[in-house]
């Protein structure tokens, strides 16, 4: 894992500020949009983004309506701060986990987390990615020691017939 220091910081807020302004941007819903990001030429350029890399909003509009082309499709569109916080959590995941966009799109959906954003936005990066995590019963290596632990002790109430689980 990757430390979030200040390229990553920078590159998670120039993707928040991305997100947010497609908002004003596209007339398409935001799910369109963030379909369209994903399997952009432009989230790998962040993928791969080094001190070096120029940050330009409108340069990334430009490549991702270059790639796609104009749509209006749907009318759903999230809240500029509820798309801030995605782009955010995103990238941030993407940084300290060193994986693409199209991997933490896979492992976290938008649809799956926005429904968490009025509760998580307030919280720490690292604590929403372990949460939702745990919400979906999966173990990537991301959880914390806590949550590992009440796992390990679980597993061997259940060995040692101090619990049982129904069937």
């Amino acid at each position: 894992m990757r430390k979030f220091d200040a390229l990553g910081l920078h590159l998670a807020e120039f993707q928040g500020e991305i997100f947010e302004k497609s908002v004003d941007r596209y007339d398409c819903s935001s799910l369109i949009f963030l379909r369209r990001f994903m399997h952009s030429e432009y989230s790998y350029v962040l993928d791969k983004a080094s001190v070096n890399t120029l940050f330009d909003a409108e340069a990334a509009f430009q490549s991702i309506e270059k790639e796609f082309g104009p749509t209006s499709y749907g009318k759903v569109k999230y809240s500029k701060n509820a798309m801030y916080w995605l782009g955010y959590i995103y990238r941030y995941i993407c940084y300290t986990r060193e994986i693409g966009t199209k991997k933490a799109f896979k492992l976290m959906g938008p649809k799956e987390l926005i429904s968490h954003y009025y509760v998580y936005h307030t919280q720490s990066e690292e604590w929403v990615i372990a949460r939702i995590l745990e919400i979906k019963n999966k173990d990537e290596g991301y959880l914390d020691k806590n949550i590992n632990l009440k796992r390990l002790m679980l597993e061997n109430y259940i060995k040692r017939g101090i619990i049982k689980l129904d069937k």
